[in-house]
C-alpha cells in the first residue's frame, strides 16, 4: 500500500472531477411503521408513546433526525442498491481507483442537520438531491470529504438540509485546502443537562433495519478486520440516540421545535453500555452538548442543539 501511494501523482486539483457530482434524484417512501422503527432504533421505549404509537392523542411525532435516513441507506431508497449509497461513495470509489482497488479505512466524522419543517409522521416521500461539496487535505491523516444533501417532501418542499463530513486514511498531502475541524465552546460550569441511559446490545441491529446496512455494524469478522473490538453503532444512529435524549431532557416530546443539529463522531460506540448526555445552554435556544460512554470517553463532541 505504501509503495502504491508513492506512485500516485498528487496535485491540488486531483479531486476536481468529482466536486459537484452527486447520486442524482432519488426517493424514499415511508409510513408510520418506519417512523416508529426509527424511534425504537434510537432508544425510544414503551413510555414514549408520542414517538411509537400511531393513535396517540395529539398525533404521532417523528424525531427530527428521521430526515437523515436517505443520506446513508439501501433498503428504503429508490432505486435500491446492494450497499448503502450516498455522495460519500463517490469519493470512496475515486480513492479506491487511485489505490488500484485497495481498501482505505474511513469513518463518518460529523453530521450537520438544518431542519426546515416538521416531518409528516404518518406517511410521506422524501426526494433527495446530493453532491460532493469539497475534499480537503488533512496532512498525514488523509483527506476529508464534505457532502451535502437536500431532502424534500413529495411536493418539493425542503424538509432538511444535510451536511456530512467523512475521513479517509489515504492521499493526504495532496496540496489542497487544509481541513480545519470546527470547535464549540463549553462553559466552565456544571452542565445544565446531565442524563444517562443504557444503549442496548441490539441497538445497532435495530438501526440497521432502517437502511444503514454497512457490514462493519453487524459482522464481527468485518469489524475485527478493520481493527475494532466488535461491531459498533452507526454514527448517525448514535447521533439519533443522543438527539432523542436531548429533546427529552431539554424540550420533552417537542421534537418539532428542533431547528439545527451538529455533532462530531469522536469515538465508535459499542452497543451494550450506558451513555451520558451532557449539555450547556450558551444562549436562548442553543445548547452545546457531548455524548459520553460509560468510561467518560467522548462519543459525540462539539455538539450543537438548537431549537425555537
Amino acid at each position: 500500500m505504501e509503495e502504491l501511494k508513492e506512485m500516485i501523482h498528487k496535485t491540488p486539483d486531483m479531486f476536481n472531477s468529482i466536486i459537484g457530482t452527486g447520486c442524482g434524484h432519488r426517493w424514499m417512501e415511508y409510513t408510520w411503521r418506519d417512523v416508529v422503527l426509527y424511534a425504537v432504533s434510537c432508544g425510544a421505549t414503551r413510555d414514549d408513546l408520542q414517538y411509537i404509537y400511531e393513535k396517540v392523542p395529539g398525533g404521532l411525532k417523528a424525531l427530527p433526525t428521521f430526515g437523515v435516513l436517505p443520506y446513508i441507506n439501501t433498503i428504503m431508497m429508490n432505486p435500491p442498491t446492494k450497499e448503502p449509497y450516498g455522495p460519500n461513495e463517490i469519493l470512496v470509489n475515486f480513492i479506491k481507483a487511485c489505490l488500484g482497488g485497495k481498501f482505505s479505512n474511513r469513518l463518518h466524522m460529523a453530521q450537520e442537520i438544518f431542519i426546515h419543517r416538521p416531518i409528516d409522521a404518518m406517511k410521506g416521500t422524501f426526494i433527495t438531491e446530493d453532491k460532493v461539496e469539497g475534499v480537503y487535505d488533512w496532512s498525514d491523516r488523509g483527506v476529508v470529504g464534505i457532502m451535502s444533501q437536500e431532502v424534500m417532501d413529495g411536493a418539493g418542499n425542503l424538509v432538511c438540509t444535510l451536511k456530512g463530513t467523512h475521513w479517509h486514511k489515504a492521499l493526504g498531502h495532496f496540496g489542497g485546502e487544509k481541513y480545519e475541524s470546527p470547535k464549540v465552546d463549553y462553559p466552565e460550569r456544571t452542565p445544565d443537562y446531565d442524563v444517562s441511559e443504557y444503549l442496548a446490545e441490539n441497538q445497532a441491529i435495530l438501526y440497521r433495519l432502517c437502511g444503514d446496512t454497512y457490514q462493519v455494524h453487524i459482522d464481527p469478522e468485518v469489524s475485527g478486520g478493520r481493527g475494532y473490538d466488535a461491531p459498533f453503532m452507526q454514527g448517525l444512529g448514535t447521533l439519533g440516540y443522543a438527539v432523542r435524549m436531548g429533546i427529552q431532557t431539554i424540550i420533552p416530546y417537542q421534537s418539532e421545535r428542533v431547528t439545527h443539529l451538529y455533532a462530531q463522531m469522536r469515538k465508535v460506540c459499542i452497543p451494550g453500555q450506558r451513555v451520558r448526555f451532557v449539555g450547556w445552554t450558551v444562549k436562548t435556544g442553543t445548547v452545546h452538548f457531548k455524548l459520553l460512554d460509560d468510561n467518560g470517553g467522548i462519543l459525540l463532541g462539539n455538539g450543537i442543539f438548537e431549537y425555537k
